[in-house]
């Protein structure tokens, strides 16, 4: 989808990744980093809908900041 392209030559200090210590794969990374992705939008979903039910809820009268009794000059 994007293509990136490194244009420096790769330094010696870069660390490479050991697979031979960690027993996960690419199945398993993929699995944990899907369910860390729906799970978090199921989380924002569900506090947009309350932001959303508590801003139409809310009462509009007597309002101390929107109505407030000081005279303005």
């Amino acid at each position: 989808m994007l293509d990136v392209v490194v244009a420096s030559p790769a330094s010696p200090r870069w660390l490479e990744e050991v697979t031979t210590s960690l027993n996960t794969t690419d199945v398993e990374v993929a699995l944990v980093r899907n369910t860390l992705v729906w799970t978090a939008g199921i989380l924002l979903l569900i506090s947009s809908f309350i932001g959303v039910y508590l801003l139409v809820n809310m009462p509009l009268t007597k309002d101390t900041l929107l109505y407030s009794n000081v005279k303005l000059d």
